[in-house]
């Protein structure tokens, strides 16, 4: 039985003559191109290397002035808001619809079986059926009615100065 390594030496020997075997008229054909180029570019006038414009180093003088990257030596103070006591039930359990952006959800028809539903389509093409308390997208949105035509929300929003504000939204009616 002939070992492993033995076989590998072999192949790895017998690589550079299979290839040199490989090199014959075909290279003619590519010596030809490459004189064809040669002689082509023989006799062209290059052009002249770009002359270099003196460097003139820029003089820095504000020293003096306040370093942009240094904190402030006095506090910007944010405008003070009273506390509207608005703020979302983060105690809750989620429900499906919250985990899409609302311009991602797609109200899609109505239906009035023991009460008056909405049909909204989620980006994964599922279709839900959601009514009046039910929440839905990324803002909190508590759903206030529903009619053929659409849906009424009021979405929980930061305020930006650290408070929450409510926010009326709705979800039309899509062909």
């Amino acid at each position: 039985m002939i070992k492993r390594g033995v076989l590998n030496a072999a192949a790895a020997a017998l690589i550079p003559l299979i290839l040199v075997g490989c090199i014959g008229e075909e290279m003619s054909d590519l010596r030809g191109q490459i004189e064809e180029i040669k002689q082509s570019t023989r006799g062209a006038e290059l052009e002249p290397v770009p002359k270099l414009e003196a460097y003139i180093p820029y003089a820095y003088s504000a020293y003096s002035l306040r370093n942009p990257f240094e904190q402030a030596p006095f506090l910007i103070e944010r405008p003070t808001v009273a506390d509207s006591g608005i703020r979302p039930n983060l105690d809750r359990a989620k429900e499906l619809l919250e985990d899409f952006t609302l311009d991602s959800l797609k109200m899609v028809g109505t239906i009035d079986i023991e009460g008056f539903w909405g049909l909204i389509q989620a980006p994964d093409g599922v279709v839900h059926r959601v009514g009046i308390g039910n929440y839905m997208g990324t803002n909190h949105g508590h759903i206030i009615a529903v009619s053929d035509l659409r849906i009424d929300l009021i979405e929980i929003v930061s305020d930006g100065v650290g408070g929450w504000q409510e926010r009326e939204a709705y979800l039309p009616l899509r062909d």
